[in-house]
C-alpha cells in the first residue's frame, strides 16, 4: 500500500524531534561534513518513536571510473543510484526516496563509500535535516 497519510505523519513527527545535525571535521581533510553516523544518532530515536524504519531497496544505476590525483595517487569513483524505503510498519505505508551517492577511494571500498552516501542523503533530504551551511550561496 502506497497511502502516504501514515507514513507522512510519522516523517512530519521525526521532523519535529530531529532539525539539526553539526557538521564535523577530519583529520586532514579540507571540508566539514555531517557524517552518516551524526545523522543516523540524531535520527534513530524520533525513528523508533515514530515507528519509521529505512532499508535500501536496490541500486539501479552502479557507474565506475578512475582517476589520477594531482599527487599521483590512482583512485576509484563509483556513482550510484537507487531507492530508499521509508515505511511505517504499524500503518503499512511507505514512500520511495530516489537518492544518489559518490565515493571514492584508492582501494576497494569506493562502492561501500557510494552507497553510504545515498543512505545518508537520502536520511537527510526526507528529514530536511539542516547542518548548518547553504550549498546555494
Amino acid at each position: 500500500m502506497t497511502d502516504n497519510g501514515k507514513i507522512g505523519s510519522a516523517i512530519l513527527g521525526v521532523m519535529s524531534e530531529v532539525g539539526y545535525v553539526q557538521k564535523e571535521r577530519a583529520a586532514g581533510l579540507n571540508y566539514s561534513f555531517a557524517s552518516e553516523a551524526a545523522l543516523i544518532e540524531a535520527l534513530r530515536p524520533a525513528m523508533l518513536k515514530w515507528g519509521v524504519f529505512a532499508s535500501v531497496m536496490g541500486l539501479t544505476e552502479i557507474a565506475r571510473d578512475g582517476f589520477v590525483t594531482k599527487s599521483g595517487t590512482a583512485m576509484n569513483r563509483t556513482f550510484v543510484h537507487g531507492i530508499v524505503r521509508f515505511t511505517h510498519p504499524g500503518s503499512e505505508t511507505y514512500i520511495d526516496v530516489h537518492a544518489m551517492g559518490e565515493g571514492m577511494d584508492a582501494g576497494d571500498k569506493s562502492a561501500n563509500k557510494a552507497a553510504t552516501s545515498l543512505l545518508k542523503y537520502a536520511l537527510r533530504q526526507t528529514f530536511l535535516i539542516e547542518t548548518g551551511d547553504d550549498p546555494d550561496r
